[in-house]
């Protein structure tokens, strides 16, 4: 899958039998990134469990780790959380600078090409510290069985808080639940959900096949 507003392409599935061989797993992927080439996508990205016996296949097809990631389901809490008066909202045009210089100051430098700086999939919320400080910003995508969220917060703001309310400030949420994804190279915010207490589904390895210099 590409969409229009990234430059990479996404694997979605992958299927195969129960029994396999990686180089077979290998050639099947090199048959995918001829066609993604084809898009004039500049790499393929794949979200793998970390125990997932495909692993071997796709390093054979040349597919590195860039990152790892893990998924909490946030439960919505019945108690408003007030910590310092900061609350979520949905993100304007005036916006744009802050989060960006806030996601040029977390996310490393050498993967920034990517991992953008919101997927662009639906309107996002922001959380400003009083001083008027941006405390973090929240990229959302929405489908039937869950809502996907990703957080870019400030390394040095108190965040169980606002993990806490973030359910309920989601436009739309219709009692499906909500997953946030927390990349490696935020163990803060790792920590925060730990301290929330919120459920760890599942950890995975973030690949990429390069394409293009």
């Amino acid at each position: 899958e590409k969409r229009q507003t990234r430059q990479f392409a996404q694997m979605c599935y992958l299927g195969c039998q129960e029994e396999f061989d990686p180089i077979n797993i290998c050639r099947l992927l090199e048959h995918l990134v001829k066609r993604a080439g084809a898009w004039k996508a500049w790499g393929v990205l794949a979200d793998l469990p970390e125990s997932s016996p495909l692993i071997e296949g796709f390093r054979k097809a040349g597919f590195t780790i860039w990152a790892r990631q893990n998924i909490y389901q946030i439960n919505p809490k019945d108690n408003d959380y007030n910590e310092e008066a900061i609350r979520w909202r949905l993100w304007t045009s005036e916006d744009v600078n802050l989060m960006n210089a806030l996601y040029k100051e977390v996310v490393p430098g050498a993967v920034q090409c990517i991992e953008p700086m919101t997927r662009k999939a639906a309107l996002g919320l922001v959380a400003y510290q009083p001083d008027g400080r941006l405390a973090a910003y929240a990229d959302l995508e929405y489908g039937p069985k869950g809502i996907w969220v990703q957080v870019i917060s400030s390394p040095e703001v108190r965040l169980v808080g606002l993990l806490q309310n973030l359910p309920m400030a989601i436009p739309e949420l219709a009692d499906r639940p909500v997953y946030l994804c927390v990349r490696s190279y935020q163990p803060w915010l790792d920590s925060a959900m730990q301290e929330v207490g919120c459920c760890l589904r599942e950890a995975q390895v973030l690949l990429a096949k390069h394409l293009v210099l």
